[in-house]
């Protein structure tokens, strides 16, 4: 049987006045709506006498919540969904399934990545088609497919089409629970992007977890482990969560063989957090080889040095002689009041190492110049924690397909709205807003 949205909400109106168990703000009956589109030539006045340029992603404008009692009921509705106390009167309201196009957007793994861990956070089902339907490679590679099985595996989800080369998936999760979890991806695919489909939730968890993460470490095509352990995480520590990550064996694109662990301590609410301003940075750099030869570091540190124009003592070279197969990572490290930002540049055959160091420092020294505290990549990553707070806002570059799209998604599982500025030449403002008021109204 399904209901219309009007006559689903009443229903839990009632269920919540005697049960006190589920806020009808979470349940979702829009259309889809597709994604919003980035115009920068063209900024728009909007009411605070700002400048606009990327509508509100999804079909309502930015709501943000006022008020203390507001983010206490966001995070108390939050928490009732984490911990699965949503079947009063034996009536599952959340066998509502939502729907994802797979091409949409982007049309890669991050679509697939982030309505897992949404999935497994809200407790709602979804079905997914033409899964990474814009890659060369369509369907689930082995990197996709350990992510569906660590996201069953943490909730004994009901899932089917997790198959390789799959172009379509359904998944039903249950109850999440904490653990010890080993979780291989078999490959180089990475195994950080592993990590973060199933951390949402684990946050939410009664249990603390622990997890033995196999695959790769350092890939051109992910978040690197330093990404994780330098920018990510202390960002999410300081919205109140506890995670601890160490890196034991380094798995470099193409032979993989990495390895880490990652301690998670169960996380009542996260906190919102505000990313406006940088302050002074400071600059250093490493360069690591597996299984190659110094010189290569080297050469690449030596463009860094003149590029950048930082001394000897901030670059160091890094040997590693126990991985699995050979690797050479370039990472610069912007370290600033608020963010440090991890910029790689990836050794690949047939590239010189000074073009590799090359691109490294143009991209470092775009996010020096723009003055803002988050950078592309880490804009893509914080926009979960920031829903699941019910709020927050940072500045950044340009926003990047995958940012778009990771918004997108978000809207289809969570009652927020990202919403997109342009403040000045380049620079852009992210504000990820609750609209629990008006929903609960």
């Amino acid at each position: 049987m399904d209901i219309g949205f009007e006559s689903r909400t009443e229903l839990l109106r009632k269920l919540s006045n005697s049960r006190t168990l589920l806020s009808p703000r979470f349940v979702r009956a829009d259309s889809y709506t597709g994604f919003a589109s980035i115009d920068a030539a063209k900024p728009a006045p909007d009411a605070g006498g700002t400048t606009s340029n990327l509508k509100a992603i999804g079909s309502n404008p930015i709501r943000r919540a006022s008020g203390g009692s507001s983010e206490v009921e966001h995070q108390e509705g939050l928490a009732t969904l984490c911990r699965r106390r949503y079947q009063p009167c034996g009536y599952d309201i959340m066998t509502h399934w939502i729907t994802i196009d797979g091409s949409e957007g982007e049309g890669g793994g991050q679509i697939l990545r982030t309505a897992l861990a949404l999935s497994l956070v809200t407790g709602q089902p979804f079905r997914i088609e033409g899964i990474r339907a814009a890659r060369k490679k369509p369907g689930l590679l082995r990197q996709h497919l350990t992510a569906v099985h660590a996201a069953t595996e943490v909730s004994e989800a009901r899932v089917s089409g997790a198959d390789l080369g799959s172009r379509s998936l359904s998944f039903e999760p249950s109850q999440v629970r904490g653990g010890n979890y080993r979780l291989a991806v078999g490959t180089a695919g990475s195994a950080t992007l592993v990590l973060q489909t199933v951390l949402p939730a684990l946050l939410f968890a009664r249990e603390p977890s622990r997890l033995t993460l196999e695959g790769g470490t350092h890939n051109p095509y992910a978040p690197p482990f330093d990404f994780l352990a330098e920018t990510f995480l202390p960002i999410l520590r300081r919205m109140g969560a506890s995670v601890e990550v160490s890196l034991e064996t380094y798995g470099f694109y193409p032979a993989g063989g990495g390895r880490f662990t990652a301690a998670i301590e169960p996380c009542a609410t996260l906190g919102r957090l505000s990313l406006l301003e940088r302050g002074e940075t400071r600059v250093h750099a490493r360069a690591i080889v597996a299984l190659l030869s110094e010189n290569i570091a080297k050469r690449e540190l030596s463009i860094v040095r003149e590029r950048l124009e930082i001394e000897r003592v901030s670059c160091r070279v890094e040997t590693v002689d126990t991985s699995v197969g050979p690797g050479n990572v370039l990472m610069i490290v912007i370290e600033s009041e608020t963010v440090s930002e991890v910029v790689t540049g990836f050794g690949v055959k047939g590239v010189s190492a000074e073009k590799v160091a090359s691109d490294a420092c143009d991209e470092a020294q775009a996010h020096i110049a723009a003055g803002v505290p988050v950078g592309i990549h880490l804009a893509d990553q914080l926009l979960i924690p920031m829903a699941l707070a019910g709020g927050g806002t940072f500045r950044s570059l340009k926003p990047t397909a995958h940012t778009v799209t990771n918004a997108e998604v978000i809207r289809r599982f969570l009652d927020v709205t990202v919403a997109v500025d342009l403040e000045s030449d380049g620079i852009y403002r992210v504000r990820v807003g609750s609209s629990v008021k008006e929903s609960a109204s």
